[in-house]
């Protein structure tokens, strides 16, 4: 069953097209890569799909919602979260309470109620600590949940980014370039944390990397953009073996 379509979106900057007639289907439960050369108009498709920038032309159905223009509040309500290339933290606050402001987007209390401190205000948080909990345990942050999130190294940061969006509880995960700046070791480490969450939970994932590698090892399908448009889109053994993919992204020695 489908979770996100896209038909036929396109938008262009001062006559430059950046997204040029986009159009492909992520189904629930799948890891979804998006892949090709910068400027290919990858973030941009990101963008479109979380609300943050409308599209020219097209529609964008999440969970069979039409989304097409409506703003990135309405899009995460309706099951979407997401990371960007740059990390976003609030570099003072405590690990656990970055991830926590992720969760408070899932609540469901009044403002009055958390205003007056009621019973249903202290359920729902004494729930989400719990939850943020164990969250910060299966991306390995457990013991760094009280230390200041500027103390965390670069792939903690990454991994704590990943946390914070889980926190929403999304049906589905949007990642830009999550393994910038990683090692190899770091970046093996979260493909199996990918993978994991994936196959042990209904999350769907939607992935931007230039980590071709990891790409291919983790992704179920891969759309390949080159200049704005589709390019191929098919699994990793199908993209791998493709003569335009090669020539445009991968080279001709791959």
């Amino acid at each position: 069953m489908s979770i996100l379509q896209l038909h036929g979106v396109s938008r262009s900057f001062g006559g430059v097209r950046a997204v040029e007639d986009a159009s492909f289907t992520v189904e629930r439960g799948q890891l979804f890569g998006i892949i090709g050369p910068n400027g290919a108009g990858k973030t941009t498709l990101l963008n479109l799909i979380s609300g943050l920038i409308n599209p020219d032309a097209g529609r964008i159905t999440l969970n069979g919602i039409d989304t097409t223009k409506r703003t990135p509040q309405y899009i995460a309500r309706h099951g979407l979260a997401r990371t960007y290339q740059t990390i976003r933290l609030f570099d003072t606050m405590s690990v656990r309470e970055n991830v926590m402001v992720g969760g408070h987007s899932a609540l469901s209390y009044s403002f009055l109620a958390a205003l007056s401190r009621r019973k249903i205000f202290k359920q729902h948080e004494l729930a989400l600590i719990d939850h943020v909990d164990f969250l910060l345990d299966t991306v390995g942050l457990a013991d760094r949940s009280n230390d200041p999130a500027i103390s965390l190294s670069y792939g903690e940061q990454r991994r704590l980014e990943l946390a914070r969006a889980l926190a929403a509880k999304p049906a589905i995960l949007m990642l830009d370039e999550p393994a910038a700046g990683m090692n190899t070791r770091e970046s093996e480490n979260l493909s199996n944390l990918l993978r994991r969450l994936v196959d042990t939970t209904s999350l769907t994932v939607v992935i931007i990397e230039h980590n071709v590698r990891l790409m291919m090892e983790l992704c179920d399908r891969i759309v390949v953009m080159n200049f704005g448009r589709k390019l191929k889109e098919g699994t990793p053994a199908e993209v791998r073996k493709d003569p335009s993919v090669i020539q445009a992204y991968l080279g001709r020695a791959a």
